[in-house]
């Protein structure tokens, strides 16, 4: 609820943010979160929905102050206002399976209990829990997915002394497929750039083909690298900064390519975002009809504003 939120907090400091989260399709989003993907406030989040295809909510913020967990830092959240996850994610916002309460300095956790009893008494089972035993039951998932993996090293390694793996211990236990040679090493290489694992440079590589690819990071095209979901403002930087002068290799044997149109790259990102050819030259034009000088940036909006309303 964006009203109890704007008791404390970045809410509570600038009344705009209050503003903004309830009327325009903004999100607030954790340290973590900002830092695994490279945003920043202003930047786009395009997300996918429930029926309304993808989204986009600006970044408004960056804290950890809403986290309920013990120690924010250790997860990647982000916060929107409960229409907009009535509307796009069908989560039913009246209903409530858990509460999280923080207290200040020298708060009584058994005050806290009793009020909570009191409000709900209807409630059969309300379970109260607070310090190590909170901090035990987020941690429960990491444990076992720990023991998983020290069970299935375990395995490798009984198979691998048994020369069932040619006596090789695997040292990862994720496999990837490339079509082709470049494919695979230009994964490579984006692994090696800070803030991106294997799942994002995945992600990446079915964002936009190879060839693509290597043409907007020879180009420094931040803009087009960033509508590749997943892929911030500050992320682009990196891969251009880290990635322009190490990618000659894999452009050697590539024709010269002719340059595209804002429109062929217009529909080359919406296409990438999930939507059909047609649909979004569709979407490309009427955007194109309203503002035919605006840049990339602004016709994208355009067409996703046009796209939301089909």
């Amino acid at each position: 609820n964006t009203d109890a939120l704007a008791r404390y907090g970045p809410l509570a400091e600038d009344p705009t943010l209050v503003r903004a989260l309830k009327e325009e399709q903004t999100i607030l989003i954790s340290k973590r979160l900002a830092r695994q993907r490279g945003l920043e406030p202003g930047d786009l989040v395009l997300m996918n929905t429930s029926g309304h295809a993808v989204q986009e909510f600006r970044v408004v913020a960056v804290t950890d102050d809403y986290g309920y967990f013990i120690h924010p830092d250790e997860r990647a959240y982000g916060i929107v206002d409960q229409r907009f996850l009535r509307r796009y994610f069908c989560v039913d916002t009246e209903t409530a399976g858990m509460i999280a309460v923080r207290l200040g300095s020298g708060g009584d956790a058994a005050l806290v209990e009793t009020l909570l009893r009191e409000r709900f008494p209807a409630v059969r089972g309300l379970r109260v829990s607070a310090g190590p035993e909170v901090i035990d039951h987020m941690l429960t998932d990491l444990r076992q997915d720990f023991v998983l993996f020290d069970i299935i090293l375990g395995l490798t390694a009984v198979l691998a002394g048994l020369g069932v793996l040619n006596g090789q211990l695997l040292s990862a236990l994720e496999l990837f497929g490339f079509y082709t040679v470049r494919e695979k090493l230009l994964f490579e290489k984006l692994i090696a750039v800070g803030g991106i694992g294997p799942k994002l440079a995945r992600v990446i590589l079915s964002g936009m083909t190879p060839e693509d690819l290597l043409a907007s990071l020879a180009s420094g095209d931040l803009v087009r690298l960033s509508t590749i979901p997943g892929v911030g403002k500050k992320t682009a930087e990196r891969m251009v900064l880290e990635l322009k002068d190490k990618i000659h290799e894999l452009m050697a044997d590539l024709p010269e390519r002719a340059a595209a149109s804002p429109g062929d790259d217009l529909v080359l990102a919406l296409v990438n975002l999930g939507y059909k050819t047609a649909e979004a030259e569709r979407a490309v034009s009427k955007a194109r009809e309203g503002a035919p000088d605006a840049d990339f940036e602004k016709l994208l909006r355009a067409s996703l504003k046009v796209l939301s309303r089909a």
